[in-house]
C-alpha cells in the first residue's frame, strides 16, 4: 500500500482535447525526475539485469569445469533466457525513458505513432514473462523425462 501511495498522490487525469482521450500525468516534477532517472533506469533495469549478466558470465565460465550433462543444459538455458530477456525488456525501458525526456507536440499523428510504438514495446515486455513460463515448463518436462528414463532402468 505504502509503495502505491506516491501513484495515487502525483498522478492526475487530464483531457486532452485535439486527442479525444484521457491521459494521466506526474504533477510533480521531483517525483517525474527520480521515476525517469533514478527508478527506471537503475532500479527497475539496470540492478536486475547487470546481476543477471554477471551471474550468467560466472556460470558460463564454469561449464568447462561441469562433467555432468544436466548442469550444462541447464546453463545452456539460463544463457537463452538471460539474452532473451534483455533483449525483450530493453525496448519498452529505452521508449519509457525518451518519451519522458523528449518533449513531443501536440500533432495527433505522431501521438498515434508513440502509441503503436508504445504497444509493441508494452507487447514485447510481457512477452519476457511468457518466455520464463515456457521455459520453466520445458525445462520441468525435461527433467520429468528424464528421471522417467532413469528409474526405469534401475527398477
Amino acid at each position: 500500500m505504502i509503495w502505491c501511495s506516491p501513484y495515487a498522490i502525483y498522478f492526475t487525469e487530464l483531457y486532452v482535447p485535439s486527442m479525444n482521450t484521457t491521459i494521466c500525468i506526474i504533477t510533480n516534477v521531483v517525483y517525474l525526475n527520480y521515476l525517469t532517472r533514478i527508478y527506471a533506469p537503475f532500479i527497475v533495469v539496470s540492478v536486475p539485469f547487470s546481476l543477471k549478466i554477471i551471474f550468467v558470465v560466472l556460470v558460463y565460465r564454469t561449464v568447462p569445469l561441469v562433467r555432468c550433462q544436466h548442469e550444462v543444459q541447464i546453463t545452456r538455458m539460463i544463457l537463452i533466457q538471460t539474452f532473451i530477456s534483455v533483449s525483450l525488456v530493453l525496448p519498452h525501458f529505452i521508449f519509457y525513458i525518451l518519451t519522458n525526456n523528449i518533449q513531443f507536440t501536440n500533432d495527433s499523428v505522431t501521438f498515434a505513432k508513440i502509441q503503436l510504438v508504445l504497444a509493441i514495446a508494452l507487447w514485447l515486455n510481457n512477452e519476457y514473462f511468457v518466455v520464463n513460463l515456457l521455459l520453466i515448463h520445458i525445462m520441468m518436462f525435461h527433467f520429468v523425462y528424464q528421471n522417467d528414463i532413469v528409474n526405469s532402468l534401475f527398477m
